[in-house]
């Protein structure tokens, strides 16, 4: 649920733009889902989308990372290094700061809250990041 998925009632659905539906293909065979290509509302762009058959595990899901209505990281969430790379790839990216400076990896975590940002942030520490 990292990254650029989403629950919707009892549904999973994500999607990613079309240059990587490889991407979006690869999760939706792991997942077994529906995969479609749609447009997007936004810049007229095209986007790759898969989308989960219906069924009560995903309104487990929803219930668990959606407790306020807003996708938060669950208190008991654990971060492993699988984990850790599928967000890599779906939200993170390697910066460079010009000549001679130390790269650093950067992940997207503007739609969580504080306290969603702190758990991950003391889950990479578990893991020696």
């Amino acid at each position: 649920m990292l990254g650029d998925s989403s629950c919707s009632q009892n549904q999973f659905s994500y999607s990613h733009a079309q240059d990587q539906a490889s991407l979006v293909d690869l999760i939706g065979k792991l997942l077994k889902a529906r995969v479609r290509i749609h447009s997007s509302s936004r810049k007229n762009e095209q986007n790759s989308v898969h989308v989960s058959q219906r069924g009560p595990f995903y309104t487990n899901l929803k219930s668990r990372w959606y407790k306020s209505g807003k996708k938060e990281i669950p208190e008991d969430f654990r971060l492993t290094p699988l984990s850790l790379a599928w967000w890599y790839m779906d939200d993170g990216c390697l910066i460079k700061n010009g000549y001679g400076s130390k790269r650093h990896v950067k992940f997207a975590t503007n739609g969580f809250s504080k306290s969603s940002v702190e758990n991950l942030s003391s889950q990479l520490t578990i893991l020696g990041i």
